[in-house]
């Protein structure tokens, strides 16, 4: 058994957050918000947000002044929340939107969840790409969808969704096309082998075609590469009573490193090379340095909420991060706000020492290995090597 010895960029950086918008009071006037739920940037700059229980989809120009872009309310449920409804045109109706991209060519793609639907808006009309159809599964153009909740849009052009409700994760071409990447429709679990997810929340893409998908029900951050998949940071546990029984829902928790662990992660970001994920049941925004694997938190990790710098901030069920220049943008849901964190960059130069796994071991990715032990598909010394999809080892 040899040693190697690795030379890190690790990341070093002062953080100070800022609330942007919203009173911390749910509504839909003036400066409110109802559990917003996605975040992104328009090309001038302007911040939209995803003001999922208004139906509504906002812009808060630079002035700090808030512009409905499309969707209306029209009545409450029997919850209090604003009603959903669906209709495409200049008076476009949503049902509880959560996720959006922006194309080139300036089109806007919404994860329209609860209408089972990915919508377009684009110079101020909005249509229905992809489903529409009631919840389900079908692939193609009349495809269906069951609750999807999150998009990523590739170099190519192709628009990916973490289809929640079904437990995989969609492609849709250009042409409107879809088919499904990974996972099996109607079965949730974990394991690398058999592609298997539980209610996948977050997606995002790198520029070389590699998917990350926040496995929310796992607790587990996966990625997917030439229909390989794999999981990337988090730890998969089993309750403490279910030694007799497959039927469980895994258990999350909070820890940093290389057996980092997330509770619920959500939204999910590429920031050079780091993986950005809004950790919403821990209230913390974390990172995911990808040559390693090793797993730090940014901010927050107690629910709250406070502005400040490192440990002092509060965030409460973030669900929703969008990298914007040398800034973080926060989708606060529980404090029906949006927040920023303002990065302050400086590189550190660190060795790290590591050692190499025995020869019978397998340590890629790609191809996990079977723990009788815990019933899952786990990886040997998978967090301090390289992973594979960045190379060879």
């Amino acid at each position: 058994m040899g040693i190697i010895f690795l030379l890190l960029s690790l990341l070093c950086a002062e953080y100070t957050v800022v609330t942007v918008a919203g009173t911390g009071s749910s509504g839909y006037t003036c400066n409110q918000f109802t559990q917003p739920m996605g975040v992104f940037s328009g090309e001038n700059g302007d911040l939209y947000v995803l003001d999922t229980y208004n139906n509504l989809i906002r812009r808060i120009d630079s002035s700090g002044e808030i512009h409905r872009v499309a969707g209306d309310t029209l009545m409450r449920d029997e919850a209090g929340f604003q009603q959903g409804f669906f209709r495409d045109g200049d008076s476009a109706l949503f049902n509880r939107p959560t996720s959006a991209v922006r194309a080139s060519d300036g089109r806007i793609f919404i994860a329209d969840r609860s209408n089972h639907a990915i919508r377009v808006i684009y110079d101020g009309y909005v249509f229905t790409f992809a489903g529409g159809n009631g919840a389900g599964y079908e692939n193609g153009t009349d495809a269906m969808f069951f609750y999807p909740s999150a998009l990523a849009l590739s170099a190519d052009g192709n628009i990916y969704v973490a289809d929640t409700g079904n437990n995989v994760i969609r492609r849709i071409d250009t042409f409107g096309y879809v088919t499904t990447v990974a996972g099996i429709a109607g079965e949730s679990g974990y394991c690398n082998d058999s592609a298997l997810f539980n209610h996948p929340m977050g997606i995002a893409v790198s520029e070389d075609g590699i998917i990350f998908v926040a496995d929310s029900g796992n607790h587990l951050i996966r990625f997917i590469n030439d229909d390989r998949v794999g999981t990337l940071a988090g730890f998969y546990q089993r309750p403490e009573d279910a030694e007799n029984t497959w039927e469980y829902q895994p258990t999350g928790g909070f820890a940093n490193g290389y057996d980092a662990m997330f509770n619920l992660p959500a939204g999910l970001a590429l920031r050079n090379e780091y993986l950005i994920v809004a950790d919403s049941a821990n209230h913390a925004i974390r990172a995911i340095h990808l040559p390693t694997a090793e797993v730090f938190t940014i901010a927050g990790e107690y629910p709250g909420y406070a502005d400040g710098v490192l440990n002092e901030a509060r965030f409460h069920f973030p669900h929703d991060v969008y990298v914007s220049g040398d800034a973080l943008i926060i989708a606060d849901t529980g404090n029906n706000m949006v927040r920023k964190i303002t990065l302050e960059m400086r590189i550190k130069p660190l060795i790290r020492v590591t050692e190499e796994c025995y020869e019978e071991a397998i340590c890629t990715v790609s191809e996990p290995v079977r723990s009788v032990k815990f019933g899952r598909c786990y990886r040997t010394c998978r967090l301090h090597r390289k992973p594979s999809y960045f190379g060879a080892n």
